[in-house]
């Protein structure tokens, strides 16, 4: 490095981890309105069963990991750039001479939300694909795949952007990559041909702009976007990496949380309905929320015959039964 260049590069390099923490917390932030909304819409539901509960923990869980990686993101930015300031050089060294643990903190919690995020995209889609083992199986190989992966690069020896690093790395994503493309592919399929047998009962489907929004919340295709940047740039060694890094961190819990935040405010499609073959009325897997939105999209889902049969069965009944169990 000439001296020339040397000061520039520093600059640089200040600049990117200054802003980097920023990106991260604009994230952060909406993934805490999210969570607000998440968690608001699972305590009105508590009473529906344990299945809520385990929602409620993993939502929760997931969110505290995202927040430790940005909080120790932020701790080591505030010493770098507050009580190590002696200039571009002082800053650089002090955002490369963070503590082992001070590491590991953030990596951990990194991995480990990554690893929970695809296991909820697996289970969502297994969901929708009416508890069907052979269509998440590939996923469930390469999650597996990933996390022996993703321990090898927490063992690593080797520093950031040491061939160590990217060679686990690399592995490391491009299998959380395959395993969110595939789950984005498969939903998104399922979810159109749920909507074109919809179509040919008589259902109508459901319109464009709801179709764009599910398949976009459902199928986790901001995340499946943020892990393809990351791995682009880890593998080319590019150190504007930490961008979509940081970005990662906190997407890998938005995005899942999305999805529990549309079953938990009645807006995701009843899981019995996804079993779209014969006549329109299905009794399969419930995600055991059951409301007046849930009864009203089940409604809306069937035939007009056999909705017409249920409401009139609702309206002779002292209990009106859940539709959604």
């Amino acid at each position: 490095m000439s001296a020339s260049t040397a000061p520039l590069e520093l600059l640089q390099a200040v600049d990117r981890s200054f802003q980097d923490i920023i990106v991260e917390g604009f994230f952060a932030g909406i993934y805490a309105a999210a969570f607000i909304v998440t968690i608001f819409g699972l305590s009105r539901r508590l009473e529906d069963g344990r299945s809520t509960i385990y929602l409620l923990l993993v939502t929760i869980l997931m969110f505290c990991l995202s927040y430790i990686h940005f909080g120790a993101h932020w701790y080591f930015a505030r010493i770098a750039y507050v009580w190590d300031n002696t200039g571009p050089e002082g800053v650089v060294n002090a955002l490369h001479s963070q503590t082992f643990a001070g590491q590991m903190t953030g990596s951990v919690a990194f991995a480990a939300n990554i690893f929970i995020a695809d296991c909820l995209f697996i289970w969502r889609c297994w969901v929708i694909w009416d508890q069907d083992w052979r269509v998440v199986a590939l996923p469930i190989l390469t999650t597996v795949a990933a996390t022996i992966f993703s321990g090898l690069n927490l063992a690593a020896e080797g520093g950031v952007l040491s061939p160590t690093f990217i060679d686990t790395s690399t592995s490391f994503l491009a299998l959380s990559v395959v395993t969110t493309l595939l789950v984005t592919v498969l939903i998104t399929y399922r979810i159109y041909s749920v909507a074109a047998d919809l179509r040919k009962q008589g259902g109508g489907g459901f319109g464009g702009y709801f179709s764009a929004v599910e398949i976009i919340v459902e199928s986790a295709l901001l995340n499946s976007i943020a892990l393809l940047a990351l791995l682009i740039l880890v593998r080319r060694m590019d150190d504007n990496y930490v961008y979509a890094q940081n970005i990662v961190a906190q997407v890998s819990g938005l995005a899942p949380t999305l999805i529990i935040a549309r079953i938990s405010l009645g807006l995701a499609r009843p899981n019995d309905t996804w079993n779209n073959t014969g006549r329109g009325t299905h009794v399969g897997t419930s995600l055991v929320f059951s409301s007046a939105a849930g009864r009203s999209n089940t409604l809306h889902n069937m035939s007009a015959d056999d909705a017409e049969d249920v409401e009139k069965q609702a309206v002779g009944s002292s209990a009106s039964p859940s539709l959604a169990r």
